[in-house]
């Protein structure tokens, strides 16, 4: 056993030690110290509370009726342990119930307290003497064991000795460190939980440390340079691990601070940079975005997800005080009827990913590439969700407007996304393989670019985000396959009515001429004829299309819908879109300036102008001229003197700018920076 942390870092092969050397009754005492923090954490506060994703209730009432249904050998007759569901493997449900009655223990007086602990002994003894395993490594290595050391923590001196030797020689083995990322992070917790039953402090300053050390910016799986978060790959993860890791560190800082095992100071800016300057920036008005959801489509997915961050934000500003007001603006500013305050325009250039916040306006666009995943199916979750990494552009006013709405969307019609209305396929990670994926953003606009290629489909689509909200465009459409191809403009809840102006319909609801459509307190403008179906209608779906395991609701759910779609028609050849979404009664914002494979550009509200080289070439526009000799995207501020362009390929080191005459050789960045904006003085 390697007794000192001086030796344990040699170990561990880290340069420094972060923790002192300690005599055998202080190492006892600092591992004690952890075990009380962990008993107080989990028996203090209310009778209602989450651990992870279990909802705690320690009333008289619940915990009776745990109780009442436990059999004599220790079972609860309801929970189906044969099912073999990777994703919501019903026996896990055992261990949680055993955590929720050793927390309802640690709560109640001396007698009630010698009730519970016997039904708790009865059940573990049936745990014991089956040893469930799921299909799913994640139960067996990391959800389970996380459960049951941390009710063997909670129980102390209660733990029987074949309940400690389980745990210490069976159960706890399969969780030892490794892996990468979140699920790192996950054994390390498991381990130090592991050392504190057994009472050894060597053990929890080695997962401490590890716990520590998955703070660091890396290009690999875990926190990017650009404060995203990867996992299974490159691949944005905020709503899933990125969430997971979040409640982690947080519930780790918490735990350990003031031990000799806490939180590194260096760590801490680098996580505060993630919750503020990451996760922050993906949830409007309590609903994270459903992109940043990903695979975990699930009912009500949206709020509980922006629950939790708001959780880990209350939590982690009490640990980080100097900045506690700025965790607690996202709380106060995801209240309902709470006004936003988070303004601007944030790209995510290691994960495809731009977000843009006006004060009653909220955009979000999750693209994909050569580089970036778009989006994965793990254990039946995400089952259509083959083209949400495909240029998908969600626009939310109130945060409701896609609550629930997945097992009701054709999946095929996503919006923003160019695609045709072909059969989904089979799929495991699916992404759009082409490099020239990318954002430039000076904070307040944004300028995307995909040149997409999918399933038989081209097309050149540009986003241009402003002050009014974003112009989209498409050009060179082009398809080889003998389908239909359509653009969806949004497909959302339909709340109230919709109405629009200078509208001519061919009687089919397909809109012939410019103008605009209004519901639920947005404006779809169409600035040039487009061939636009518009349609409201009542929906029916089963969220077993969406995710496939135990605890998927098996009625069927029903809405109304308000669907808006530029349709192309079948083998368009060079075809177009142009549309503009913004709040109803304002826009259009922007106005189009050119809409060409090779060089989109509007000029916005305020006279900056966004510009989409797709190639090498020259933009004239007010007596400006600006030439390039790469593809870029490029901001252009006249009256600031200033260019903010990016590279989205990621591959080149420089390009040559030509403003008015003058020449500006741009140096790219490269690495982690790659892909991110540079501003180019005039």
């Amino acid at each position: 056993m390697i007794k000192h942390a001086f030796f344990l870092f040699l170990a561990l092969g880290l340069a420094t030690p972060v923790f002192a050397q300690t005599s055998s009754n202080s190492e006892t005492a600092a591992v004690a110290q952890v075990a009380d923090a962990i008993r107080n954490s989990y028996t203090q506060g209310s009778a209602k509370f989450t651990v992870g994703s279990l909802a705690v209730t320690t009333s008289d009432t619940k915990v009776n009726d745990l109780l009442a249904k436990l059999g004599a050998d220790g079972s609860w007759p309801d929970i189906d342990y044969a099912n073999p569901d990777r994703s919501a493997w019903p026996a896990a449900q055992h261990g949680n119930r055993i955590l929720q009655l050793v927390i309802a223990a640690n709560r109640a007086p001396t007698e009630e307290r010698a009730r519970i602990m016997a039904g708790v002994h009865r059940a573990f003894g049936f745990w014991i003497r089956n040893d469930f395993k799921c299909p799913n490594w994640w139960f067996n290595n990391i959800g389970v064991p996380k459960t049951f050391a941390t009710a063997g923590v909670l129980m102390g001196n209660e733990l029987m000795p074949d309940e400690k030797t389980y745990l210490l020689k069976t159960m706890m083995p399969r969780a030892k460190i490794g892996m990468t990322g979140q699920n790192r992070l996950w054994l390390a917790g498991n381990t130090l939980l592991a050392g504190v039953i057994a009472d050894d402090f060597d053990q929890v300053s080695e997962a401490a440390n590890v716990i520590w050390s998955e703070i660091i910016v890396t290009t690999d799986e875990g926190l990017q340079p650009d404060d995203s978060f990867h996992q299974h790959g490159p691949q944005q993860q905020f709503g899933n691990y990125g969430l997971s890791f979040a409640d982690e560190i947080v519930h780790w800082s918490d735990l350990l601070a003031g031990t000799p095992f806490a939180m590194p100071a260096p760590k801490l800016a680098i996580f505060r940079s993630y919750l503020l300057n990451g996760l922050n920036w993906v949830v409007w008005r309590g609903a994270m975005d459903p992109g940043a959801c990903d695979r975990q489509i699930t009912p009500d997915c949206q709020r509980k997800k922006a629950a939790n961050v708001a959780s880990a934000m209350s939590r982690f500003a009490r640990f980080d005080t100097a900045h506690a007001a700025d965790y607690l603006a996202y709380v106060a500013r995801n209240r309902p009827g709470a006004t936003n305050d988070l303004v601007g325009d944030h790209y995510f250039y290691r994960s495809d990913a731009l977000f843009h916040r006006l004060p009653d306006l909220f955009l979000s666009l999750k693209m994909s590439s050569t580089r970036v995943v778009g989006t994965e199916i793990v254990n039946g979750e995400n089952k259509l969700g083959y083209h949400a990494g495909d240029g998908m552009l969600l626009a939310q006013r109130t945060g409701d407007e896609y609550h629930d709405i997945f097992p009701l969307w054709d999946w095929k019609k996503l919006p923003g996304v160019t695609d045709a209305q072909t059969p989904l396929p089979k799929f495991n990670h699916t992404f759009v393989p082409v490099d020239f994926v990318g954002a430039a953003s000076d904070g307040v606009h944004g300028v995307a670019a995909m040149n997409y290629e999918r399933d038989g489909v081209t097309a050149r689509k540009a986003w241009f985000f402003g002050n009014e909200g974003v112009v989209a465009l498409g050009a060179g459409i082009t398809a080889s396959v003998a389908a239909p191809v359509i653009t969806g403009v949004n497909t959302a809840l339909l709340h109230g009515s919709v109405t629009g102006e200078r509208l001519s319909t061919d009687g089919q609801g397909r809109v012939t001429t410019p103008g605009f459509v209004e519901h639920d307190g947005l404006r779809y403008t169409f600035p040039v004829s487009e061939n636009v179906t518009l349609a409201t209608f009542n929906a029916t779906g089963n969220w077993k299309a969406i995710f496939n395991n135990a605890s998927t609701p098996k009625t069927n759910v029903t809405g109304e819908l308000f669907s808006l779609n530029i349709d192309h028609g079948t083998h368009p050849a060079d075809g177009t879109y142009a549309y503009e979404i913004s709040l109803a009664g304002k826009g259009p914002g922007a106005v189009i300036l050119q809409n060409t494979p090779s060089l989109q550009a509007v000029r916005f509200e305020d006279g900056v102008f966004g510009i989409v080289f797709e190639k090498p070439g020259t933009f004239s526009q007010d007596g400006l001229s600006l030439a390039t000799d790469e593809p870029c995207t490029v901001i252009l501020d006249a009256p600031a003197k200033k260019l903010f362009v990016a590279e989205p390929t990621q591959k080149l080191k420089t390009l040559t700018l030509i403003f008015n005459g003058a020449t500006h050789l741009v140096k790219l960045p490269e690495t982690g920076a790659a892909g991110s904006t540079v501003t180019v003085a005039l």
